[in-house]
């Protein structure tokens, strides 16, 4: 077993089981961001300064967060609930993209009308689920 730097602190669990988990969902994230950073260096070094720590960080949350979830129906409502949220927010990102906002900026009745046609998609209550308020 590969010990931790002593100039590190690392938090240990109470259930090894646990902290095994931890170290392999954090060896996954770096992994993955390995790979991008091989394959997409362009888009990398286009990205932000935290994008690399922010994917690692969301493969990690996303494991740990999977595991956690045992029961058979709960894990079939969790993959629904999130291929739901992806297309919502691809959905959303599509259309913040296209919105031409010098133009909404500059006619007070295109603001309004935005802001309504946002409240109307965006504003629900099944937006605001589990996964929605995040």
């Amino acid at each position: 077993m590969i010990e931790p730097s002593p100039r590190k602190r690392v938090a240990e669990a109470d259930d090894p089981d646990t902290a095994l988990l931890k170290g392999v969902a954090m060896d996954i994230g770096k992994e993955v961001v390995a790979y991008v950073e091989r394959m997409y260096p362009q888009a990398v070094s286009a990205s932000s300064s935290t994008f690399r720590l922010a994917l690692r960080n969301s493969i990690y949350n996303e494991i740990m967060a999977a595991m956690k979830v045992t029961d058979p129906s709960e894990i079939q409502a969790r993959i629904i609930a999130n291929a739901k949220h992806r297309r919502e927010m691809k959905r959303l990102w599509s259309r913040l993209r296209e919105t031409d906002h010098e133009a909404v900026r500059a006619d007070p009745a295109k603001q309004a009308a935005e802001f309504e046609d946002i409240k109307r998609d965006w504003w629900r209550d099944e937006n605001f689920s589990e996964r929605g308020g995040e």
